[in-house]
C-alpha cells in the first residue's frame, strides 16, 4: 500500500517524531560500558512527553477532546515500542563497541549498521502510523500552522528568533 502525504503530513510526521526521537537516548551513564541496564528511564521519557505535549497543545491551541485525543496516540506508542527502542539503543551501543575495537571485520561492521538501520526503519515506521493517525485529529489549519512551523525549522527561519529579529 503506498501513502500519499500531503503537505501537511511532512509537517505532523516531523513534529510528532521530535517527540519520541529525543526519547531512544535517555539512557543511565552506566549503559555505556557494556552493562545491561534498561536504556531507557522511563520517568525522563514520561517528562519529555508531557513537556512536549504541553508545548504542542499550547502551539496549535488543541481543544480538550483533542488533547485527549492526541495524549492516548502518543502513550500508546510510546509504550508499544518501547521495546524496539531499547534493543535499537543497544544495538547502537554494540555498533559504537565494535568500532572502537579492533577485533570486528568490515564485514561485521556493515551487518551491524544494517541491523541498526532496519530497528531504526521499524521505529519509524510505528512513528508513522502515530502521526497519521494525530493527522486525523487535528483541522486543515492546525495542520498548516505545524507545516509552517516545521518548514521553518527546515530552511533555518526560525534563527531569527534567537538574533532578536523579527
Amino acid at each position: 500500500m503506498m501513502y500519499v502525504l500531503r503537505p501537511g503530513t511532512l509537517a505532523i510526521l516531523s513534529v510528532l517524531a521530535a517527540a519520541t526521537v529525543l526519547i531512544v537516548p535517555t539512557g543511565p551513564a552506566s549503559a555505556g560500558n557494556g552493562s545491561t541496564a534498561q536504556l531507557i528511564d522511563k520517568q525522563f521519557e514520561e517528562c519529555l512527553i508531557k513537556h512536549f505535549q504541553t508545548r504542542f497543545f499550547n502551539r496549535i491551541d488543541a481543544s480538550p477532546d483533542q488533547r485527549q485525543k492526541l495524549s492516548a496516540i502518543i502513550a500508546r506508542r510510546c509504550q508499544e515500542t518501547r521495546p524496539l527502542r531499547e534493543r535499537l539503543a543497544q544495538g547502537c551501543l554494540e555498533l559504537n563497541e565494535m568500532l572502537a575495537g579492533e577485533d570486528a571485520s568490515e564485514e561485521q561492521l556493515t551487518a551491524k549498521a544494517h541491523e541498526v538501520r532496519d530497528l531504526r526503519n521499524q521505529v519509524m515506521d510505528e512513528r508513522l502510523k502515530s502521526m497519521l493517525e494525530a493527522r486525523a485529529v487535528l483541522t486543515p489549519g492546525q495542520r498548516k500552522q505545524i507545516a509552517q512551523r516545521v518548514s521553518g525549522l527546515i530552511t533555518g527561519d526560525w534563527k531569527h528568533r534567537f538574533a532578536g529579529t523579527p
